[in-house]
């Protein structure tokens, strides 16, 4: 059982650093986004304080891109979210669960 529970705690440490990836990936992921957002806002000539302004004010171009982005940055978001989601745990049983009489350690 011993040999059950170092494989266990292998397979958590694993998991762990699988995590640990994915956030970097994701960090990485933010940032460039965040650098592209940045650069169309820029190239738009739109200020950040013009975001927390009535959308209704847009010209019909903008709101168009906006409305783009916004719907790539859903589904960027729910790629990443379904990449990054935790693995099920397994439905089977511990061995020896089946057995009145064993004695797990």
């Amino acid at each position: 059982m011993a040999h059950i529970r170092r494989s266990a705690m292998s397979y958590n440490e694993q998991q762990f650093q699988d995590q640990a990836r994915q956030v970097d990936t994701l960090k990485d992921e933010l940032s460039r986004l965040n650098l592209r957002f940045e650069s169309l806002m820029k190239d738009n000539g739109i200020k950040p304080e013009d975001l927390e302004q009535n959308r209704d004010g847009l010209s019909p171009a903008l709101q168009e891109e906006l409305r783009r982005a916004e719907e790539e940055a859903k589904r960027a978001g729910a790629a990443r979210a379904a990449q990054a989601a935790p693995a099920q745990p397994s439905a089977g049983s511990l061995p020896g669960s089946r057995r009145r009489s064993a004695i797990r350690l």
